[in-house]
């Protein structure tokens, strides 16, 4: 990673970008040389400059202070605010600007619904004064779930339309009818369907445009849109974010009935999606979904597994699912929307899906995440739980296994034995070295004992974990996946390990590089973001010297030069563990780090 991408990256607008966003924000970007003494009038700007090398200092008219501008600042027109400062900005020294024009980097983020989601909660936050158009788009709070199936004919349109029909009772909602053939929404609420929309557009009033005309209203809650069906062409999946900027300023929810005709069109939808309903014939058919899921999802959504009664009539229990029963419609007894509307298991898939969710964000670090562990132990002693959970490297540990323990006892358990020296010390497997040094095996063999074949997102709560390829160090949430390879590669640092194999891919825990940031989530569509960080007076390690020394020094020297990334300033709520402990002894740890936590996570347990 380059000096001008690290930057880029790091600054509060763009933290929350993920690293191919930050590859085309670099192509989008121009250098500017600016040369000692150079001034420009901040009202004539319109572009944002990114500051990459030397100091400006600003003199804003009606204030008496002086700012300086260092590496990592910005300055000038901020889109989607009406905050214009007035002044006089001058160059101390010979310096470099990355210029973003303000029409350029606008229409940039029209065409990344994710990016733009976070970009605007992140100025949001800064305390900009937003404009008319991003204060409806942040209004709504607006979710997009889609209703996909593998298979043909199992009822994803019927699925989509009873709980189009039930979050209407919520909030305002739309389905858009994603699939080129087959059922469609509009037959199934007896409505004439429309000319798909089909065409690419690149700006926010084409869309506008396109979507008023083509509106049908079930009743005054529900509306439905034809993007896809009856199209001769296959649908540009970057036709999404336009329409979504559009529809996010009206609706509370957006439902897009997902057929797997296109693979393109397909993972364009996931990729904007913050729910996914799943649906399949049999409970057993689920596992065909997985690999897809686990190469294509990045933005954390959230997958749950639907299984329709009316192919699969005994099943009674689903595990990490719902169940979608029969819809009981005749010419002779309900109407179509009538029945949708009384389907069984709909009431419970409304529920997971139209939560504001609340979000704990682990700050990712090494061994001092062992002091996570008592603040999970405060929470489920006091009955507070989260939707998401998120973090890296050993944090991710330690919340997986907490997760996956039945009770607070089984979590000590299985924590003390994770951190135990001569246990953990078991998990460098050495072996010969060409191209790394340890093997996987140790803590691989730890993560089958513990996680089994537990999938993530079949948890109640969600423990979704940041890992880095280790082929080219680019970043990937995972939020669907076995736990045991999340907690395997968690631990493996690259290069000295080997990495994980998932989804085709190698991947590791990326510590100290990769690191998880509260800005991650803006892009999804989580209520509050709770930030936890530890601060140790001291450097921790095992008590007894045991553990490998060319580790310990390998890790050590690793952990000086990593640079922190996010502080968790923008998130909704920041909480800082201030501890001074040099030894890990484990129940020591969690007693003291769970004593802390009891007196710092009050307020948040009562919410």
């Amino acid at each position: 990673m380059d000096v001008y991408t690290r930057i880029l990256g790091s600054i509060p607008l763009f933290r929350h970008c993920n690293d191919e966003e930050i590859g085309s924000l670099m192509k989008l970007g121009r250098l500017s040389v600016i040369r000692k003494g150079q001034t420009f009038d901040l009202k004539k700007i319109n572009s944002l400059n990114v500051v990459v090398e030397g100091i400006f200092e600003i003199e804003a008219l009606g204030r008496t202070d002086i700012v300086y501008l260092a590496p990592g600042s910005f300055f000038g027109n901020v889109p989607f605010t009406d905050n214009r400062l007035r002044g006089t900005i001058r160059a101390m020294v010979d310096s470099t600007l990355m210029l973003f024009p303000h029409d350029e980097l606008s229409r940039f983020f029209l065409l990344s619904f994710k990016c733009l989601r976070g970009f605007i909660r992140s100025v949001q936050k800064m305390g900009f004064e937003m404009t008319a158009a991003a204060s409806r788009f942040t209004g709504k709070a607006t979710s997009v779930i889609t209703v996909y199936s593998g298979e043909r004919g199992a009822g994803t349109t019927l699925l989509a339309s009873a709980l189009g029909l039930a979050l209407g009772e919520k909030g305002k909602t739309i389905i858009l009818d994603m699939s080129y053939g087959g059922d469609s929404v509009f037959t199934g609420f007896d409505r004439k369907i429309t000319s798909p929309v089909s065409q690419k557009m690149e700006d926010d009033d084409t869309a506008r445009a396109l979507v008023e005309d083509r509106l049908e209203a079930v009743n005054g809650s529900l509306d439905i849109l034809n993007i896809a069906h009856g199209s001769k062409v296959r649908v540009a999946g970057d036709i999404l974010h336009p329409i979504l900027f559009v529809l996010s300023q009206t609706y509370r929810y957006v439902v897009l009935d997902l057929s797997d005709d296109d693979a393109a069109l397909r993972d364009s939808c996931f990729a904007v999606s913050d729910s996914i309903l799943c649906l399949v014939t049999h409970a057993r058919r689920k596992s065909a979904f997985y690999p897809l899921a686990d190469s294509v999802l990045r933005n954390c959504q959230r997958v749950y597994y639907v299984v329709n009664a009316h192919h699969s009539k005994g099943t009674k229990s689903f595990a990490g699912g719902f169940i979608m029963d029969r819809v009981k419609a005749s010419s002779e007894g309900p109407s179509l929307q009538e029945a949708l509307t009384k389907t069984d298991g709909i009431a419970g898939i409304r529920a997971a899906v139209e939560v504001r969710r609340r979000a704990l964000v682990f700050e990712s670090c090494y061994l001092n995440a062992a002091f996570m562990g008592g603040v999970l132990n405060s929470l489920r002693k006091h009955d507070t739980s989260f939707d998401l959970c998120y973090s890296s490297s050993l944090g991710y540990v330690v919340t997986a296994l907490h997760h996956l323990c039945g009770d607070g006892e089984d979590f000590t358990r299985c924590y003390a034995e994770f951190f135990q020296e001569e246990r953990f010390n078991s998990f460098l497997d050495i072996t010969f070295p060409d191209g790394h040094l340890f093997r996987q095996g140790g803590i691989s063999k730890f993560a089958d004992e513990v996680c089994g074949k537990t999938r993530i997102e079949e948890l109640q709560s969600l423990p979704a974990v940041m890992l880095g390829e280790t082929r080219n160090g680019v970043r990937h949430v995972f939020s669907t996946g076995y736990c045991r390879d999340m907690v395997a590669a968690s631990f493996l640092q690259h290069p000295i390990f080997e990495g994980r194999e998932i989804a085709g891919k190698r991947f590791c825990s990326g510590f100290p590089g990769i690191r998880v940031r509260a800005e991650d989530l803006f892009r999804t569509d989580t209520g509050e973001v709770i930030y936890v960080s530890v601060s140790n007076s001291l450097a921790i390690g095992f008590p007894r010297g045991k553990l490998l020394p060319l580790f310990r020094d390998y890790m050590g020297t690793y952990l000086r030069e990593g640079v922190p990334d996010s502080t968790g300033e923008l998130a909704d709520r920041s909480i800082q563990l201030d501890v001074s402990e040099k030894d890990l002894r484990p129940e020591k740890i969690l007693r003291i780090s769970e004593d802390l936590a009891n007196k710092l996570l009050k307020d948040i347990r009562t919410l």
